[in-house]
């Protein structure tokens, strides 16, 4: 009898040893590194994706210039560009029932340099797996020139069939911008 106690507890220490680092990973917050810190093996932060058609924008972390913490992401087009298009730097969110929540927003800290002929924004869109709901930008809020870091916030009422959020930074037009600290609220 003693055996088999000893032999039972070791298991469940075993148990409680493995699991418990993974029952934290699940009561993290829905979306994880909204300022850019994690990186992966590539030295990219994890859970985010590039998108820069016809490889215009030069999207890179900078350890320079940062919000807060150490890495803010830059997007940034040389100014003698004749060519324009959009770099976009997004992560998203799939959860199952949008239903408890009434409205999402989205804020994040932006700062330009020589910002000409576009925006720096924040972006979001409500999807569902075949269509977009609802989309909004703070395109409105951008200034063009050289600024320091400023909050940008947009917010969207949740559409009951939402699946998906995916939300993220985008620069237009020429010269360069960095985002850093941003942050998802479900109310």
């Amino acid at each position: 009898m003693l055996y088999l106690r000893t032999y039972t507890m070791r298991y469940l220490l075993l148990f409680i040893i493995f699991t418990l680092p993974s029952l934290k990973l699940f009561s993290q917050e829905i979306v994880r590194n909204l300022d850019f810190e994690q990186l992966d093996f590539r030295h990219l932060p994890i859970g985010w994706m590039m998108q820069n058609k016809d490889n215009l924008y030069t999207i890179t972390l900078d350890t320079n210039t940062a919000n807060t913490g150490k890495v803010s992401v830059s997007i940034a087009l040389d100014t003698s560009s004749n060519k324009k298009g959009a770099g976009l730097f997004n992560t998203g969110v799939m959860l199952r029932d949008f239903a408890n929540y009434k409205t999402i927003t989205i804020n994040g800290y932006i700062k330009t340099e020589n910002l000409t002929a576009g925006t720096a924004s924040v972006w979001m869109e409500l999807k569902t797996r075949t269509a977009i709901l609802a989309g909004v930008n703070s395109d409105s809020v951008s200034t063009e020139g050289s600024n320091g870091w400023k909050r940008h916030s947009i917010t969207l009422p949740i559409d009951p069939e939402t699946q998906y959020i995916v939300f993220g930074c985008k620069m237009t037009g020429l010269g360069k911008a960095w985002f850093d600290s941003l942050e998802l609220i479900l109310d």
